[in-house]
């Protein structure tokens, strides 16, 4: 049954892969690439509000149908990586911060399962985040600065 779900938890993931390159290269109202943008508010705490049902969801059938000893770990980690993949698809300058909040989740996670070389591929994939954080924030800030000055 676990197998069932690591591959069904797949699936999404790799639609969302599918539906970000089209959004990176479509996404515009005038079917152009979307340019980089900031969350606001209201699309804040609709995500708050999916991560909560996600969460409750993916929680109920991992404690019903596995035998994970990290049922509420494991629930956070797909929840939230869910939410960042669909943030990345929409370009989302937040999406960076939300990978590297996964990545400490997941790097306890692992070392307290005795995976200290996964613990290790997560610190290098959140050092790769925080790259890509202050990457796109310049980018973003030069984005903006260009605009207002045209």
């Amino acid at each position: 049954m676990l197998l069932f779900f690591l591959t069904s938890s797949c699936m999404p993931i790799l639609f969302f892969q599918f539906y970000g390159l089209y959004q990176w290269c479509y996404g515009s109202k005038e079917n152009k690439p979307i340019a980089m943008q900031m969350l606001n508010l209201s699309t804040c705490l609709s995500l708050v509000a999916v991560a909560i049902i996600l969460f409750v969801g993916i929680s109920f059938i991992l404690k019903h149908n596995t035998d994970s000893t990290t049922v509420y770990a494991d629930a956070m980690i797909t929840t939230l990586s869910l939410i960042a993949q669909w943030m990345m698809s929409k370009k989302y300058l937040q999406h960076w911060i939300l990978w590297i909040i996964i990545d400490v989740i997941s790097i306890n996670l692992y070392i307290s399962k005795s995976l200290y070389l996964t613990s290790l591929l997560y610190l290098v994939f959140m050092l790769l985040c925080i790259k890509g954080y202050y990457q796109w924030r310049q980018t973003l800030n030069k984005s903006i600065w260009s605009h207002s000055v045209a």
